[in-house]
């Protein structure tokens, strides 16, 4: 008797559904991230505590790092999904530097000097692009090159 399918595989950290979304991975990277911003809620005080910089440092090592692992399958998703992502980033921020709710997420991101979530994601791949980019064998070097007439065979051909 053949075994089940499973709804879920999970490779190299990343939950992969069979429908092709992602949103048991960001649940999962959600709930972990949550429970790391404790240590910044315990560490963060009034009369005593670590200042913004350590804070933001602890944001950076702890949180920020498992949101960026497996990033590129949350763009892969909708925008709907990466809210609690998003969210998640927000509160780090509001912890860090002791800000209201209220505060404006732009006026947030820039006390504190941290890209939105897309914008980072698009740094980050275009720092690895550059990267590869420098090599000449590289094999991926081939996936990555932009060129306008493969792109657009049919357009802007001149014919004599």
């Amino acid at each position: 008797m053949p075994s089940p399918m499973k709804l879920e595989y999970k490779y190299l950290g990343i939950t992969f559904q069979r429908n092709g979304t992602y949103a048991v991975h960001i649940q999962k990277v959600a709930a972990k991230c949550r429970a790391r911003l404790n240590v910044i809620r315990m560490l963060k005080g009034t009369s005593w505590g670590a200042g913004k910089r350590p804070l933001l440092t602890i944001y950076r090592s702890l949180v920020r790092s498992v949101i960026e692992c497996g990033m590129e399958a949350y763009f892969l998703s909708s925008s709907n999904m990466l809210k609690p992502l998003v969210k998640i980033q927000n509160d780090a921020l509001r912890l860090c530097i002791g800000a209201m709710p209220s505060t404006p997420v732009a006026c947030l991101q820039y006390a504190c000097k941290e890209m939105p979530l897309f914008i980072r994601h698009k740094l980050l791949c275009l720092k690895y692009k550059a990267h590869l980019l420098t090599f000449s064998d590289h094999p991926c070097r081939s996936l990555i090159e932009d060129c306008w007439q493969k792109r657009f065979p049919d357009k802007f051909v001149h014919k004599d």
